[in-house]
């Protein structure tokens, strides 16, 4: 067996010739063991190399289960960057000079292309996440989206469907999931140990998504502004936007605030916090019954889950990103492993077997990567993902047309205001579309 270090070594040397991938059989040709031959290694396309899949390449180039062949994106500086610096871990790991051997490509359909892809991470502004993610699917790629899955409820349910129609693994990168603080405080609440749940409380942003009205700048050097627009309308350039170059040091770009390219910072957020609670509640395959605007006597955003349950944003708990409040208890969680309970002796229960638990993940790359050996659902499934998105698409509406939106799961329409449907989904510029 050959192992991670003399896999890139013999990788390095290949390519100086004219071979320019590692050979990579695709992992169905082989059983499932994770670490039986490097041949086994999952290989990885990256698509997106902004500031989140900055943070993910630095944990996924030293894995010793992956490969990454490819990287993509349309600034032509991030995708070399990227490109270079896992190259360089690479050679590293061989204790060679130089390894070349991961592909940098401006259009994301080359990297679908390349048969040594068996999965890709898909880490773009919201507007693409459709397109590439049914895209992937059909060129028979797992695939790991990051949040949130979609910019309409139409497109996150074509991402469901073509889930299911390829038997895609499909994981959504809602990673408190599989965090244990968030865990605990879930299953502390759905296994009844807080009584009767009385309200939610999630720290969610209640800011919708606004008009783009951004003066015009240069397009940088680099930069493929009308693919980075893809199916969205056209604007001029601005750093608002897309700051151009290296993004580690600076905050998270704003397209996420603006109509077209995101649903606000709401919709940010829904696939965190809110994610936990519909988690808990077990309504992963359904959704709230009513979304309420601030406003009148309704003090803060809100959603209404079937049986009248409802989950405000805010948090009067000191520290808490979500809170359960029951009956007879209190749970409070938060990133860093943060879990309070009111009484403390909960946060100490040790659950029992015959309990209906939730599944157990501690690292959202591995849960997804196991399941694509072994072909199970991960533990955010893309309708969870699907669901939770569509709780933040939902309240945007509700709060940028200042009204309570009563929403039918099943069907995925709204009830009673014909007005508002066609924002379910979108038009999207040609020549992009699902079709």
């Amino acid at each position: 067996m050959l192992r991670r270090r003399e896999f890139l070594r013999r990788g390095s040397l290949a390519a100086v010739g004219a071979c320019l991938f590692p050979t990579i059989v695709p992992r169905r040709v082989f059983g499932q063991s994770p670490n039986s031959a490097p041949s086994e290694r999952i290989g990885l396309g990256l698509i997106g190399m902004g500031k989140q899949m900055t943070m993910h390449r630095e944990g996924l180039v030293h894995r010793d289960d992956v490969q990454i062949i490819g990287v993509c994106d349309v600034d032509r500086f991030r995708r070399e960057l990227a490109k270079s610096e896992i190259e360089q871990a690479y050679a590293a790991e061989t204790g060679k000079s130089a390894y070349r051997g991961v592909a940098a490509v401006e259009d994301f359909r080359e990297l679908l292309a390349m048969p040594e892809v068996d999965a890709v991470v898909i880490a773009t502004p919201d507007h693409w996440h459709s397109i590439i993610a049914v895209e992937a699917i059909r060129a028979g790629k797992d695939v790991y989206c990051e949040k949130p899955l979609a910019i309409t409820v139409r497109e996150g349910r074509a991402i469901c469907d073509a889930v299911e129609q390829y038997a895609c693994v499909f994981q959504v990168g809602s990673q408190q999931r599989s965090e244990r603080a968030f865990r605990v405080a879930a299953q502390l609440a759905c296994s009844g140990y807080l009584g009767d749940l009385k309200e939610i409380w999630v720290d969610v942003p209640q800011t919708p998504a606004m008009p783009y009205n951004v003066a015009a700048e240069p397009v940088p050097d680099g930069l493929n502004w009308d693919f980075w627009l893809g199916p969205s309308q056209v604007v001029p350039y601005s750093a608002e936007l897309e700051p151009a170059g290296d993004m580690r040091g600076h905050d998270y770009p704003h397209w996420r605030d603006y109509i077209g390219f995101a649903g606000g910072r709401v919709t940010d957020w829904t696939p965190h916090h809110p994610n936990i609670a519909q988690w808990a509640l077990g309504f992963d395959g359904s959704g709230p019954e009513w979304i309420l605007p601030p406003g009148g006597d309704v003090a803060e955003l809100t959603w209404i889950w079937p049986g009248g349950l409802p989950m405000k944003c805010g948090m009067p708990y000191a520290g808490g990103m979500i809170a359960f409040v029951g009956t007879e208890g209190v749970a409070i969680a938060a990133r860093g492993d943060l879990l309070e309970t009111r009484p403390g002796h909960l946060k100490e229960v040790r659950f029992r077997p015959t309990e209906d638990l939730l599944p157990v993940s501690t690292n959202h790359f591995s849960d997804w990567f196991d399941c694509i050996r072994t072909r199970r659902q991960p533990i955010c499934s893309v309708e969870a993902g699907h669901r939770s998105a569509t709780l933040g698409l939902l309240a945007d509406l509700a709060m940028r047309f200042e009204k309570p939106i009563h929403w039918d799961a099943a069907s995925e329409l709204i009830i009673d205001d014909p007005a508002l449907l066609p924002l379910l989904g979108r038009e999207m510029r040609a020549p992009w579309s699902l079709i």
